[in-house]
């Protein structure tokens, strides 16, 4: 800003750091809402595929997308189940954030007639008209999106005609859709095709009975049935594609890392220097480092009192995210995990490395002898350990049985099993605890 009166003149500078943005979740049985173990995860963009992951029950999937503004599809497929969707986007996000996203599988109904509606033929042939193209191209997406499933097309007729030509005109028919699913790319060895005439009535419409014309409708229908499945197809990715991408992310991260790294530099100079420099990004001058990104999130801070511990809980997709301190030392975020399967706590290896560096867990603290190695290099004793104390918001456990998970990125998951275990419940609605 120029001054026109006095004084000298006065420059701002806004440096605009980008935020780094990370994609997590699980994939689940839309049934029971229990995780499924091995589903086979896509991650999609406007450039179409651009990563892929393997579910594991336990632990969350990851995809680090640094500084990408994209509107995302996550997909994912196991044998047993249809395949899943669900959607999730960075565009328009100003802050360093984790997406938590959750897809639902439906399992496959083997030997389920679903009959499928507008399916046309001109009269007394097996041809198809053009009306029934749409409700074939659906047939044909599902095909597409399962790769795993074995089909059969069956199609039936009223009872007016004798019975052999119902049963040769059915034939034809369901062959019809055969064909124009087989014309569309669709293999021949997961299609069946059978023409069942007039003898699986759904009325009492048979020989010599006289009814209406819609009662006849009803009869006349063509049904989808999955009858089997080819194992092992859904599985479209190998795991050494996987190693491959999760270096690229690496390696990604590390150039963004550093390239906030030198802004931070210019902005301390500039500091130094003497001017004033406005930054929305809520960074500090006087930390020195980060502050506010995804790399620092997680990290232990220093021990507030226990009054002082936030018990504001952020919902997550299906998972809850609020502050813990364990044993009395160490604080962190940590999220809720409501699934009934999850009974102990999970902590990450850099988390338990900081526990133990911090002198509040020891050989002693271990309920098992398994070996394990962590990413520093060294070994603890096994896996399954007590922490001798937990508090999450305000609500304190002593004696929490917890298990150390070397891959997960989260430096504490927390079962609500756990809470319940020590006299308290979740309360959805109001996103809050409730002890007796």
């Amino acid at each position: 800003m120029k001054s026109e009166t006095c004084c000298d003149d006065i420059y701002q500078y806004e440096f605009i750091i980008p935020p780094l943005f990370t994609i997590m979740g699980r994939v689940m049985n839309i049934k029971d809402s229990a995780e499924i173990e091995g589903a086979a995860i896509d991650l999609l963009a406007s450039a179409g595929k651009i990563d892929s992951a393997s579910s594991v029950s336990g632990k969350l999937f990851e995809f680090y997308r640094g500084t990408e503004y994209e509107n995302y599809t996550l997909t994912a497929i196991k044998d047993g189940f249809y395949q899943g969707r669900a959607k999730t986007s960075t565009v328009g996000k100003m802050d360093d954030d984790t997406l938590y996203v959750d897809i639902f599988l439906e399992p496959i109904p083997i030997k389920k007639e679903i009959e499928i509606k507008n399916i046309y033929y001109e009269l007394d042939k097996a041809d198809l008209r053009p009306e029934s193209f749409p409700a074939l191209d659906s047939l044909y997406n599902v095909l597409v999106e399962n790769p795993a499933i074995i089909a059969e097309v069956g199609s039936h007729t009223d009872s007016r005609g004798s019975d052999s030509y119902n049963l040769d005109l059915s034939q034809r028919r369901a062959q019809s859709v055969v064909d124009f699913l087989l014309g569309k790319g669709i293999d021949s060895a997961r299609l069946v095709a059978t023409g069942y005439g007039e003898t699986k009535l759904k009325n009492q419409c048979k020989n010599g009975v006289k009814c209406s014309e819609e009662e006849h409708q009803i009869n006349r229908r063509t049904e989808f049935t999955i009858i089997g499945e080819i194992e092992n197809t859904n599985i479209t990715y190998n795991q050494a594609e996987i190693d491959a991408m999760k270096a690229l992310e690496r390696e990604k991260e590390e150039k963004q890392r550093q390239d906030r790294l030198r802004r931070l530099e210019q902005l301390q100079q500039l500091d130094e220097d003497g001017e004033v420099i406005e930054d929305d990004r809520t960074e500090s001058n006087d930390s020195g480092n980060e502050g506010d990104t995804k790399e620092d999130t997680n990290k232990a801070t220093d021990t507030p009192a226990a009054a002082e511990l936030d018990s504001k809980l952020t919902k997550k997709g299906n998972l809850y995210e609020g502050q813990a301190r364990v044993n009395g030392a160490e604080t962190t975020s940590y999220l809720l995990n409501v699934n009934p399967s999850l009974t102990v706590a999970i902590i990450s290896d850099e988390f338990f490395i900081k526990l133990r560096d911090a002198g509040t867990i020891s050989d002693a603290d271990f309920k098992n002898e398994k070996e394990t190695n962590l990413s520093d290099g060294s070994t603890a004793k096994g896996d399954i350990l007590t922490l001798q104390s937990l508090q999450v918001g305000d609500v304190m456990m002593t004696n929490v049985e917890a298990k150390i998970n070397t891959s997960t990125p989260q430096n504490l998951v927390v079962g609500l099993k756990v809470i319940e275990k020590n006299g308290c419940t979740f309360d959805a609605k109001k996103v809050s605890f409730k002890c007796k």
